[in-house]
């Protein structure tokens, strides 16, 4: 007995199959979703695969998790743009996760609707994202994480949002609420000459060139009783949930220099105030303007 192997086919199923798993860790893990770096890494790992398929290893298992491992990594590495740090742990772990999920979920479709790949394809990517939505909406509720979009001077930054209950920190001057912003994540939303003037702030020191963008607000927190911190009006912000989209018009952003989180798995620290539904965005408005 023997089988006939088609190479190209064999690299087409893995591609797309590597593409919807890579889109959907992407989605999990609320990390930036670039289509063409996700399309080019599914390339280089279903081309690793083959590759590893053909050469001639004298251990059929070696072999196989050789190419895993090493497909793996240069997808995650390939699907993550220069300025985003690869959190190789979580990254991978999700990665199997996945596939393993996805390998039973095609699995119990082919078994009760005998077909080809490309056949199942489309039902099994659909019952595949079903679920992980479910579970992504599961854990913004207990974990209130939030993609957060700063937008300043034409430009725009996103940054991952965390909502604090304990937050109740407010600009005196509008008692308007306030979000805490890790500033060297957003750093690039910021002239030389505006990134000149903060640098100056957070020293306390005169600028030498003052804008009337920045001014002081005052806060207490736990461990230090009072204290200054930079704080700019942004333009807007966007603050994205599971199938809930909230705008706000020029929102207080207190920028800080020691990090957020212990993790980095936050940048921003948001309070209930901005998740209100006089700030939601509806679904047409969503649709037909930002």
């Amino acid at each position: 007995m023997y089988y006939e192997w088609y190479i190209d086919l064999f690299f087409l199923e893995n591609m797309i199959m590597d593409y919807l798993l890579l889109f959907t860790v992407k989605r999990l893990l609320r990390k930036k979703i670039r289509k063409r770096r996700i399309l080019l890494a599914a390339l280089a790992g279903s081309g690793i695969v083959c590759l590893m398929t053909v050469l001639p290893f004298p251990k059929r298992r070696v072999r196989m998790v050789i190419g895993n491992i090493a497909g793996s990594i240069a997808m995650l590495k390939i699907s993550s743009s220069g300025d985003e740090k690869v959190e190789w742990g979580k990254e991978l772990l999700s990665l199997y996760l996945v596939t393993f999920c996805a390998g039973g979920i095609f699995q119990m479709i082919k078994n009760i609707f005998p077909a080809s790949f490309f056949q199942l394809m489309i039902p099994g990517a659909l019952l595949l994202e079903g679920i992980f939505d479910t579970f992504r909406e599961i854990r913004q509720q207990t974990a209130q994480e939030y993609e957060v979009i700063l937008y300043w001077n034409g430009k725009e930054k996103r940054c991952r949002g965390f909502l604090d209950t304990g937050n109740r920190l407010r600009n005196p001057w509008n008692h308007q609420p306030v979000m805490v912003v890790y500033y060297e994540a957003v750093k690039d939303l910021f002239s030389c000459q505006e990134q000149q003037q903060l640098e100056q702030m957070f020293q306390f020191l005169a600028p030498k060139k003052i804008t009337e963008s920045f001014f002081y607000i005052p806060y207490h927190s736990i461990g230090k009783e009072r204290g200054l911190l930079p704080c700019v009006i942004l333009d807007k912000v966007i603050i994205k949930g599971y199938k809930r989209r909230f705008r706000i018009q020029k929102p207080s952003a207190a920028l800080c220099r020691i990090p957020v989180s212990k993790c980095d798995s936050y940048e921003v620290i948001l309070q209930p105030l901005f998740i209100e539904n006089e700030n939601e965005i509806g679904k047409q408005e969503e649709t037909y303007g930002n």
